[in-house]
């Protein structure tokens, strides 16, 4: 999928105006952030897996603040996974059943409060475990404990950090594990500290940010390296520890402002000011003293670029007063979402996604299995 820097350049050279000499990169990548959120209203495109740990006799829980919607609530207990079924909240304050129990089994949304009710109330919290040796930000492994009380796959939290894992071997190992998710950042854990299953797990519609799509960084005086083999990018005169995150995207490209790079690599860490690690080795040609772009991730496959692209050029030309061509760019844009709307609902195909094709599914275990934390469902 192209970052929004990747479109901000292509928009520009569509209204003719490759210098930048009318709208500038924050002005257009504005746009498409708009336009990115008014999709993610219409459509419903981007969902998301979240997850929670009950707490003994709670009812109330915060709703995760990236999650627009719950569509889906499945609780995870030691032998199975429990569907929790969605109620008005009307009807569930009109709701007379047990209060409480092990395993919830009705849930409802409070209104305008973005809160979650849960029915019965656990009389006792998740589950937990401790480290049985030190957990470095990359292991895919992790010794406990005992992993007994625990599902065969599923999610835990220690200190701040949410891990997925994907099996259980003998009686003290999690196996298969994705570090730093629901927007948690892989860390190092010390031996004994506490692991609490993530026993209540959301599916529900991505709430789209404000800046989610707005980053364009090129600043630096001096120069950058890329070197072909290697992860590591440095600069010179640069700024990206306060700028830059793990989760952006780098190009090398010889104009920043008129030439959409070739090819974009994932950052996967920010060591200090002038360092970036990328996830994969540089393909290209070792270069020095070069242009660079960094941008944020979009979380939209590649099928919603030319929407983006309508909706800033429509949006631009609309602030720039010119009317009639952005009259026939909403009249594209107004096509475009109607073929996409369409294809929604006549699909019952699932497409996972999870920064690349990953296919297409129809069985709800595998679909869970595959599942990312952003996907979309088409």
């Amino acid at each position: 999928m192209a970052p929004p820097a990747a479109i901000v350049v292509q928009v520009r050279r569509s209204l003719d105006d490759a210098t930048a000499r009318k709208w500038s990169n924050n002005d257009i990548l504005y746009d498409i952030n708009e336009g990115g959120q008014y999709l993610q209203n219409l459509l419903k495109v981007l969902k998301c897996r979240r997850s929670l740990s009950s707490v003994a006799n709670q009812r109330e829980y915060a709703l995760p603040t990236d999650m627009k919607e719950i569509l889906e609530m499945e609780f995870y207990d030691e032998g199975s996974i429990h569907k929790v079924q969605g109620m008005n909240y009307d009807t569930y304050r009109e709701y007379k059943a047990q209060r409480t129990g092990s395993i919830p089994y009705i849930y409802s949304v409070i209104p305008n409060e973005s809160k979650i009710l849960i029915e019965p109330v656990c009389n006792s919290a998740a589950d937990t475990t401790t480290l049985g040796a030190d957990l470095t930000a990359v292991a895919t492994s992790m010794t406990v404990a005992s992993n007994a009380s625990f599902y065969d796959e599923g999610r835990v939290i220690i200190d701040s950090e949410v891990i997925g894992y994907t099996g259980k071997t003998s009686t003290t190992t999690l196996t298969g594990l994705t570090r730093g998710l629901e927007g948690t950042t892989a860390a190092t854990h010390s031996s004994a500290a506490t692991v609490t299953e993530r026993d209540i797990m959301l599916y529900g519609v991505y709430g789209l940010s404000d800046f989610e799509m707005r980053k364009y960084y090129t600043t630096g005086t001096g120069s950058v390296t890329f070197t072909y083999g290697s992860v590591t990018v440095t600069g010179t005169s640069v700024t990206w520890s306060n700028n830059v995150a793990a989760g952006d995207y780098i190009a090398y490209t010889t104009n920043a402002t008129q030439v959409v790079p070739t090819k974009w690599y994932a950052i996967s860490s920010v060591p200090d000011t002038s360092t970036l690690v990328l996830t994969s080795a540089y393909a290209e040609s070792t270069t020095a003293s070069s242009n660079y772009i960094v941008s944020s991730p979009n979380p939209f496959p590649n099928e919603y670029d030319a929407l983006l692209r309508t909706y800033a050029r429509a949006r631009a030309l609309e602030k720039s007063n010119s009317m009639k061509e952005a009259d026939r760019e909403w009249a594209i844009f107004g096509s475009q979402v109607s073929a996409i709307k369409n294809r929604l609902t006549s699909s019952d195909v699932l497409i996972v996604q999870r920064g690349r094709y990953e296919g297409r599914i129809r069985d709800s275990q595998r679909f869970r299995a595959n599942l990312g934390d952003k996907y979309p469902i088409v």
